[in-house]
């Protein structure tokens, strides 16, 4: 971990996009989502705030970069249950939120990463998130 936190935030502002990020993006939309941006700061004991801070600089960097200066609905927690209510449906690769996220309301979809359940579906992420999205009912 020590060699990202050395890297500054350049290291996250340089992150690629996931093939289908701007996809996800439009699909989102299509659907009538209000799209916020819910991400973790990389937050450890041993960190100071220079460190968490270049975590903050280097994400929010990569998202004006990706969707624009304009856009700025976007949170840094590592508690994403906090903005869960009925209606709200969270994309994430991270199916821990999942059980928090049900108790305040919402629902989640996981898009497939190889260390998550979805994993073994040999969907194409964007399809995997289509269908759990029709089997949410909505």
């Amino acid at each position: 971990m020590r060699p990202v936190i050395d890297a500054g935030w350049e290291w996250w502002d340089d992150i690629e996009t996931f093939p289908w990020t701007f996809d996800l993006w439009a699909w989102a939309h299509e659907v009538g989502a209000e799209v916020h941006i819910l991400t973790r700061p990389l937050m450890l004991d041993h960190l100071d705030a220079r460190d968490v801070g270049h975590t903050v600089r280097g994400k929010m960097s990569w998202i004006r970069r990706h969707f624009g200066r304009k856009f700025r609905k976007v949170t840094f927690t590592a508690q994403k249950y906090i903005v869960s209510q009925p209606g709200v449906v969270l994309v994430d690769d991270d199916e821990r939120y999942e059980d928090a996220f049900h108790r305040g309301g919402g629902r989640q979809i996981v898009f497939p990463r190889a260390y998550n359940r979805f994993c073994a579906d040999q969907m194409h992420p964007m399809d995997s998130v289509r269908t759990q999205y029709h089997l949410l009912g909505t």
